[in-house]
């Protein structure tokens, strides 16, 4: 067993320290009878107040504000069973309820956290950094937040991490960051792509975690994650249930890159696009153009997603979203407004032919 960080000013077995970790010796070790125990010389100290710790594939971790080492185990007995070793003296972890394991792309254990700077993991290649594509949210991060700054779950069945945060003046989390770890594609010592974005009713939660779908006397082991809200009278959400959010329901889309499909400095000319989409009854696309980096948002095209047979995939045309004119090409896919339905997107295919030069 190790602990870390004792925050008290007096009393108990062994001195107070917000820089130390202590760890116990096996049960038994001494006889049959000797149970677990702290003795007083079993500890090493670090350079920071400890905010958190995790254990993975034998290395145990350690986390400050802005610093992060490793407690290599040695083999040794006693007080000598760890080897302390710095790992990263700029980042570390701003609580410990941030930190989480979950999987990467490939499948390898990772540990995931929240930093200062904003989402990091410890895997089989080093400590990387998740948040180039979203620095947008993570610099709004409220680190002062009066109440909870931030918590993070992971949701093993959707292969995905749930990073919570306040932001702007907000003193409890408001926005969801999801990432998920099938998607994420590594370059060097950073992570791209595998995020959404949730800032609805059960993003602002101040506590989560993952309990049986159906609580009660008898409990299944499926898991869902549930969510404390305050502001909603007490509230406890469970989560990825419904296709609404707290009986309130949603617009969700996702907006594409820009694309400059004849290259800087010269127009296009984008026909109907083609849409690929899962069967949905009922269920229409809107697509709206982002075209020239947002000057574009007026013009808009959708697609119905109900099957004509038995297909489980459609492929429909978005009438209405011809354009041309536009030197970067970007699309806004999904609800028109808040709806409750479901939809998953495969492709959006768009033709776009050069035109003149830009003026």
């Amino acid at each position: 067993l190790l602990m870390a960080g004792a925050w008290e000013t007096s009393g108990g077995y062994t001195t107070p320290a917000t820089t130390r970790i202590w760890w116990t010796p096996p049960i038994g070790a001494s006889d049959i009878g000797d149970a677990e125990r702290v003795p007083t010389n079993y500890w090493i100290d670090v350079e920071q107040s400890i905010t958190g710790m995790a254990a993975m594939d034998g290395t145990v971790y350690i986390f400050a504000y802005r610093a992060l080492w490793g407690l290599a185990p040695t083999g040794l007995p006693g007080a000598n069973a760890y080897q302390r070793y710095t790992i990263r003296t700029d980042i570390g972890c701003i609580r410990h309820q941030t930190i989480t394991i979950s999987d990467d792309e490939n499948g390898s254990p990772c540990v995931y956290f929240l930093s200062h700077r904003g989402p990091y993991r410890i895997g089989p290649n080093g400590v990387q950094y998740l948040g180039n594509d979203c620095e947008d949210i993570w610099n709004t991060v409220n680190l002062d937040a009066g109440d909870v700054v931030a918590h993070t779950i992971a949701y093993p069945d959707q292969h995905q991490v749930w990073f919570y945060a306040a932001t702007g003046s907000s003193s409890n989390p408001d926005v969801k960051m999801m990432f998920d770890t099938r998607l994420g594609r590594a370059e060097g010592d950073s992570v791209y792509r595998g995020w959404a974005k949730h800032a609805s009713a059960s993003a602002a939660v101040r506590c989560s975690c993952l309990f049986s779908v159906t609580p009660g006397a008898t409990m299944t082991r499926a898991l869902k994650p549930y969510a404390g809200n305050v502001a909603a009278n007490n509230s406890l959400f469970k989560c990825d249930t419904g296709t609404d959010d707290a009986g309130t329901d949603y617009q969700s889309y996702l907006d594409t890159k820009p694309y400059m499909p004849a290259g800087w400095g010269r127009n296009v000319r984008v026909d109907d696009p083609q849409l690929v989409a899962k069967a949905q009854s009922g269920v229409t696309i809107t697509v709206s153009p982002l075209s020239d980096f947002g000057l574009a948002t007026t013009q808009a095209g959708t697609a119905l997603l109900t099957a004509t047979g038995s297909e489980t995939r459609v492929q429909r045309r978005v009438e209405g979203l011809q354009m041309s004119g536009a030197g970067a090409i970007a699309f806004r896919i999904g609800d028109a407004a808040a709806a409750d339905n479901t939809w998953a997107i495969d492709a959006l295919i768009a033709h776009a032919q050069p035109q003149e030069e830009r003026s």
